[in-house]
């Protein structure tokens, strides 16, 4: 019985650590992931620094926000939202 229960265990604290920590993480990253590929021209969005821009234009890795006037080149990556008119970030 020993040894059923001491094989047991660590299968068992492996798949509680896949499902605590592991499995939310891929959850997250695959949502932003899908975020970042629904992007478009004129989408208005805020930045993990905390800047809300409106889109000029994309690229792979890249893209260019209007914000208060003013052209930023960002990564892609930097964008956490798209707002829409639901959003009370504005």
């Amino acid at each position: 019985m020993q040894d059923f229960i001491s094989l047991v265990l660590p299968i068992f604290i492996v798949t509680l650590a896949y499902f605590l920590f592991l499995y939310p993480q891929r959850k997250r990253f695959k949502e932003h992931r899908e975020l970042l590929d629904s992007l478009e021209e004129g989408d208005l969005v805020i930045t993990a620094g905390g800047v809300i821009g409106k889109i000029l234009s994309l690229s792979a890795r890249t893209l260019v926000l209007e914000s208060g006037g003013v052209k930023l080149k960002i990564l892609k990556d930097a964008v956490i939202d798209k707002i829409d008119e639901q959003n009370d970030y504005i």
